[in-house]
């Protein structure tokens, strides 16, 4: 899996996700009192789940947003639902709520990951520290000062109405997620996704804030989404390789348990891979292995893993080894008769008034040595010791000469 389909994936799943708790906002509605308050206390279980989550890997961008998130969901509680009825400045302050949590959603989404005890991580805490301060010093001495502006309505539309935020927090959450929305497809990821979609709970956690149980679990469904984006890109992590997309050696070592009674496992090697990095640098090497990789992912009925370094495995389920030589060697002159196009390290920034002439790109043939061994019926070799013949056979092709598939000893 790639890391497109991994991204889409994700996107897929943080989606339905929130389709799903959407839906089930359609049945707490009339919740009695004890329910809504078990709902509360799960939004903030999640939220602070959440936040150590993001606080194990380090995630400053999550940590921040949930941590706002948070105080915002409280401030809610305590004011705006408790003593919205008698306190003049509940509507100012639910109003600079609608305001700040986008910004900060779009703050943290425009700034680099730099982890969350840095200086800048720091920073990113103090900058909420501040807001916060300035949030209780402006509802509680000058709320009649800055009523007028959070609570302007430039619309004289009763749909505006429909939405318990004011027309300025409605304006600013939809510009909000502009920006997140063009961020993701800027930079697509499974954090981005998560990210992203934890925005649209709390923006519709705000739009249903007359309602406490809806917004309360649309709220919970923020710190849920980032949970499960952490989650995703934890297990990409550590079984996903992210230079080529193909599944890792950890994810190699589970594979070989779910192996039946009759396969066979190939080891591919690049030949001569050092020499093309000390010859023509690490990111021409690191194109070689992304092309490879993709080559081995279009090897008929196999699944192919990242071994380690410039070598992969590649699993046959239910094959022997002649019956995989045929795809190996295609495999190997796949590659051999492709020319590997370098790209020019510099290119003029403007483009020139008059044409050059054109010269030719320069190409390098890259190589693969193969070796294969299989595992039949009525031997009771594991798959670690399959994989070592396949591996043996492999130095053996590359001591032959390289360019080839060798076949390792009957198992």
């Amino acid at each position: 899996m790639n890391l497109q389909r991994r991204t889409s994936a994700s996107f897929i799943a943080c989606g339905t996700l929130l389709a799903l708790v959407y839906l089930a906002t359609l049945a707490v509605a009339d919740l009695p009192e004890l329910y809504v308050q078990l709902l509360t206390t799960l939004c903030y279980v999640l939220l602070g789940a959440a936040m150590l989550l993001s606080a194990l890997f380090n995630h400053s961008r999550e940590f921040n947003v949930l941590l706002v998130t948070g105080l915002s969901f409280w401030s809610i509680q305590a004011v705006f639902w408790r003593l919205g009825g008698t306190l003049a400045e509940a509507d100012v302050l639910f109003a600079c709520i609608c305001v700040l949590l986008p910004f900060n959603f779009v703050l943290h989404t425009l700034l680099l990951e730099r982890g969350i005890l840095t200086s800048h991580g720091l920073g990113r805490l103090g900058a909420t520290a501040i807001q916060l301060a300035l949030l209780i010093w402006l509802v509680d001495k000058h709320a009649e000062t800055i009523s007028p502006f959070v609570l302007y309505q430039p619309f004289r539309d009763d749909a505006f109405a429909l939405s318990a935020m004011p027309q300025v927090g409605l304006i600013s959450v939809a510009l909000g997620l502009l920006i997140v929305v063009v961020q993701s497809l800027r930079r697509p990821s499974t954090l981005q996704n998560g990210y992203l979609f934890a925005f649209v709970a709390v923006a519709l956690g705000l739009h249903f804030a007359r309602s406490e149980p809806v917004a309360a679990l649309l709220f919970a469904a923020a710190p849920l989404l980032i949970i499960t984006a952490v989650v995703l890109n934890s297990h990409n992590l550590a079984y996903l390789d992210d230079l080529t997309g193909l599944p890792s050696r950890r994810a190699l070592q589970e594979a070989l348990m779910t192996l039946g009674k009759r396969y066979a496992i190939a080891m591919v090697d690049i030949d001569h891979f050092k020499k093309i990095n000390d010859r023509h640098g690490h990111d021409v090497g690191d194109q070689v292995l992304r092309m490879v990789a993709a080559q081995i992912r279009r090897t008929p009925g196999s699944r192919a893993f990242r071994y380690g370094g410039e070598e992969f495995a590649v699993l046959f389920a239910g094959k022997n080894a002649d019956e995989t030589y045929m795809h190996l060697d295609s495999l190997r002159a796949r590659i051999a008769s492709t020319p590997f196009v370098l790209r020019r390290h510099f290119r003029p920034r403007k483009r020139p008034t008059q044409p050059r002439p054109r010269r030719a790109n320069k190409t390098i043939t890259v190589t693969i040595s193969v070796g294969v061994a299989q595992k039949r019926l009525q031997h009771s070799l594991a798959p670690e010791e399959v994989l070592k013949s396949a591996d043996e056979a492999l130095y053996r092709a590359k001591g032959s000469g390289r360019n080839r598939v060798m076949r390792a000893s009957p198992q």
